[in-house]
């Protein structure tokens, strides 16, 4: 006999009120678009990502309101943790209205002029960029954010992060078959608009920063599943198909040629493998079993993996050591870095004029050249264009200033602080967050940050991190 439960319809209007489901499938949306999307680093990228990040506002609205009606005060506390980020904006906001360069007409040639601005007053010169890339900051950071205020449960976090790791396993397949078989950008295509490409992404440094995000985001996955009770051994869970996925996703960092994500690769694999031998031996010692012969097939495998990564990347990976070793010699008879030290010594330059709400979000582009020494071209004698930094650190306070790198650290370092506690115990939370520390680290040095992609990852991963701390693990 039917139940009367049974014949219940469907509340569609109660699953459209969820707004978690809404959350994590806009997340899953931006970020697999921007990386599939040459990692969004292409002309006509930049405008399709604004439209795709522009619900969130929507979204982290339509809780707010919710919120509003219930009595306790902490279920709005969190969205107090988007000041910092909405005082940057005003900043921006301001920015683009007061130009900081004229331009000078000579015959046909458009000469740039620095017009005389008080320091403490923000400034841009291309007020419609800095609304572009304000727009393009804001909508990943409230992408991430409404993953915090929306989501209610971990198993549906968890459902994200599988999302992610598996179009990341797709990429990096067609990005090996790529390079195995010599082909351009989406198998000829596209013609690269960088030589030194991989998979979808124009330049491999930003493959690598993204990969670092996604290896993490699957480290995390394996370790959960490996502690599930009543499991024969790891290898009788989903998590001997996740390491076999991380290896695949990490392979990709050296075949690539980056040498600097093959070491961020290599510091965050290698604490895994101690962590995950540690794991083993105490999870066998309470269950009175022998733990040798798991601990060694792991590390059997980690070398195996290691020797395999190595076989099929051989020529690249010998041609980029071969390269790095020159270049180090070269650093050591000459007894400087070269290129790279005259470039932050003239962004330093840059910043010290505009110290406190810098040139504009945006702007170095454009700003960068009449500060620029570096000596010309030794093969064709032209003058060195920069679009970057080669340090997003550096960029953040020539374009936003000091007030910019302190509202964007606030950003980050605000939830952080509240939840200390709570992430600290949670082996996925924290290996989600050492990920985006790491590709931090890295941008002290590299651009990574300049990535759309990789930018979309690092706020979905940091907040993603943040709630899963928080939610009890039967929801």
């Amino acid at each position: 006999m039917t139940s009367a439960t049974s014949l219940r319809p469907l509340d569609f209007a109660g699953a459209f009120r969820r707004r978690g489901p809404w959350a994590v499938f806009h997340a899953l949306l931006v970020v697999t678009a921007a990386a599939w999307m040459f990692g969004g680093r292409i002309w006509w990228a930049k405008p399709i990502l604004c439209a795709l990040v522009t619900p969130a506002i929507a979204l982290t609205l339509w809780e707010y309101l919710a919120r509003r009606r219930r009595p306790e005060p902490e279920a709005r506390s969190s969205f107090r943790w988007l000041l910092p980020m909405g005082l940057l904006a005003i900043a921006v906001i301001v920015s683009s209205a007061v130009p900081n360069l004229l331009p000078r007409q000579f015959a046909a040639n458009t000469v740039w002029a620095v017009r005389p601005l008080s320091e403490l007053w923000p400034s841009s010169p291309d007020g419609r960029q800095s609304l572009l890339e304000l727009w393009l900051l804001g909508g990943f950071y409230l992408t991430g954010f409404n993953l915090f205020i929306c989501v209610h449960s971990r198993r549906t976090v968890r459902a994200l992060m599988l999302a992610l790791a598996t179009n990341t396993f797709i990429l990096s397949v067609f990005g090996t078959l790529q390079k195995l078989l010599a082909q351009d950008i989406f198998f000829g295509l596209q013609k690269a608009p960088h030589p030194a490409f991989f998979s979808t992404f124009v330049y491999h440094n930003h493959w690598g920063a993204f990969v670092v995000l996604m290896t993490s985001i699957s480290l995390a996955l394996v370790f959960h599943y490996a502690s599930r009770p009543h499991a024969r051994d790891i290898w009788h869970t989903p998590a001997g198909l996740g390491i076999l996925a991380t290896l695949c996703l990490a392979a990709t960092v050296p075949l690539s040629t980056s040498r600097s994500t093959t070491v961020l690769i290599g510091l965050l694999l290698f604490p895994a493998l101690i962590h995950g031998v540690i794991a083993l031996a105490r999870t066998c010692r309470q269950e009175g079993r022998r733990c040798a012969p798991t601990v060694g097939l792991l590390l059997l495998c980690a070398a195996l993996s290691v020797a395999a990564i190595y076989k099929l990347g051989e020529n690249t990976i010998d041609q980029r050591i071969a390269t790095t070793k020159a270049q180090i010699a070269d650093m050591r008879s000459q007894g400087d870095i070269g290129q790279r030290r005259v470039l932050y010594r003239d962004t330093l330059r840059m910043i010290a004029d505009k110290p406190w709400f810098g040139w504009g979000l945006g702007s170095y582009e454009r700003v960068f050249p009449l500060y620029n020494s570096t000596p010309r071209s030794p093969i064709d004698g032209l003058p060195i264009y920069f679009q970057e930094a080669h340090s997003d650190w550096l960029q953040v306070v020539a374009e936003l200033g000091l007030a910019g790198l302190l509202l964007l650290t606030g950003a980050v370092g605000w939830p952080l602080l509240r939840l200390a506690r709570s992430i600290g115990r949670h082996p996925v939370s924290m290996y989600l967050l050492y990920g985006c520390t790491l590709v931090a680290l890295y941008a002290l040095i590299e651009f990574p940050l300049a990535n759309p992609a990789v930018v979309a990852a690092w706020w979905v991963s940091f907040f993603a991190a943040l709630r899963y701390a928080v939610l009890s693990e039967g929801r």
